[in-house]
């Protein structure tokens, strides 16, 4: 499929203030929208999506004017920043509520009514996903691909699940719902990248990172060409000895339980909890009402309630949620004031390599970088990292996984510490 280059933009941008869309941009945002995604979509539906289309770019653009040294950016600059796919997708009712655009580099989530920036990553995308899949769905966070057979086709537990099933249980899930925290936050907070999963330590912000060192020692030649004499020194870097358990493991059946894995490491830390302890806590939690495997598990702004659960399970009839401080996109300083507490926790993400997940806050780390540019300019740098227990066999390793608080993305970000009762 040809792609459409950048020297379009100010052409397709145009379309957002015409009421009547143009049927040579029709055509246009047509090619680029998978066949078997086509069918799905009514006239005015493409008309929609063409309008957020334009936005789409706009967004892109302006998100470019911030950050000179993004792959788009420089795309852009020589014309060279072509559209793959234009991707509809719907939400629990089927009604069109989102437009992806799918660059030859990263992509862009949009609204398709008001054209608000939802995602963005410069992560590279399959293709092939979208192109033999029927149909996107999107649902909060999460957005998952739909089969010819009505299955769900996703990296997450929902994986094989029947479509109607998993809505069915989704709208159940949100009439239930109290008004999140989530919802006080700007559309800024809640971009959220998802992107593929890579090898630890290659230096993307998409990557396992397993030795924070290593990563550092590639990052800066990947994000910036000609660079010398580069050092990565450790500044500190406290942790605490908090057992990691393997989500995957047989004791441990349900899917989407890393909230629970994270609730049985910090009863480990705090309490010493024996293997036969941590069952009973399991099996308290995921049988409650917080705990829901075909929506995702457990919702964020439950992590404190379902450690509550699983500690009465146990006898631990004084643990409290009154007490239990909580952040949106936390800052390095904030990390450290809740360690040097003793307040550990948990950190529900939705970025890559992870998807959405929660992990356990065990430590932080910072280090000093320092190199020569191609100017022959000496550049200094800190970068910062949350110490964590990732819960998977991908990491397992004797020092854990490492966030990188650098990127974009750690600004939605929510961190629920834990004082023990």
């Amino acid at each position: 499929m040809a792609s459409s280059n950048a020297s379009s933009v100010n052409v397709v941008a145009a379309a957002v203030k015409n009421t009547n869309v143009s049927s040579k941009y029709v055509k246009e945002v047509e090619k680029h929208i998978p066949k078997k995604m086509k069918k799905y979509l009514n006239d005015e539906q493409i008309k929609q999506l063409v309008t957020a289309n334009a936005y789409g770019i706009i967004e892109a653009v302006s998100l470019m004017s911030g950050e000179e040294d993004s792959p788009w950016t420089k795309k852009f600059k020589k014309g060279k920043l072509g559209i793959e796919r234009v991707i509809p997708i719907f939400d629990l009712d089927d009604r069109l509520s989102e437009t992806m655009i799918i660059f030859d580099e990263g992509y862009i989530i949009v609204d398709a009514e008001d054209g608000g920036i939802k995602q963005f990553s410069y992560d590279p995308v399959n293709l092939d996903y979208f192109d033999d899949n029927e149909k996107i769905y999107g649902y909060e966070f999460d957005r998952f691909a739909v089969d010819a057979d009505g299955k769900i086709k996703s990296n997450n537990g929902k994986n094989g699940k029947d479509i109607q099933e998993v809505k069915r249980k989704l709208k159940a899930l949100k009439k239930e719902q109290k008004e999140n925290k989530w919802g006080v936050l700007s559309p800024d907070q809640l971009e959220a990248i998802l992107g593929g999963y890579y090898g630890a330590n290659e230096g993307t912000t998409g990557d396992f990172i397993t030795d924070p060192n290593l990563w550092l020692l590639r990052y800066y030649p990947n994000k910036e060409s000609g660079i010398t004499n580069l050092s990565v020194t450790r500044v500190e870097g406290p942790s605490k000895t908090v057992y990691e358990i393997n989500q995957d493991a047989s004791d441990w059946p349900k899917t989407n339980d890393c909230a629970v894995i994270s609730s049985l490491e910090l009863y480990k830390y705090y309490w010493g909890t024996s293997l036969t302890d941590q069952k009973k806590a399991y099996n308290a939690i995921v049988a409650s009402s917080y705990f829901d495997d075909a929506g995702g598990g457990v919702q964020w702004y439950h992590n404190d309630d379902i450690f509550k659960v699983g500690a009465e399970a146990i006898g631990k009839n004084t643990q409290s949620t009154n007490d239990d401080p909580y952040y949106v996109g936390p800052s390095y300083s904030t990390y450290k004031q809740e360690y040097n507490a003793n307040r550990l926790g948990y950190v529900s993400i939705s970025a890559a390599p992870y998807g959405s997940h929660t992990v356990t806050f065990k430590g932080y780390v910072q280090y000093k970088t320092t190199y020569r540019d191609r100017f022959a300019i000496d550049r200094t740098y800190y970068d910062s990292f949350v110490h964590i227990n990732d819960h998977w066999s991908t990491t397992s390793t004797t020092t854990g996984a490492y966030l990188y608080l650098g990127r974009y993305e750690s600004s939605a970000w929510y961190l629920q510490t834990i004082k023990p009762n």
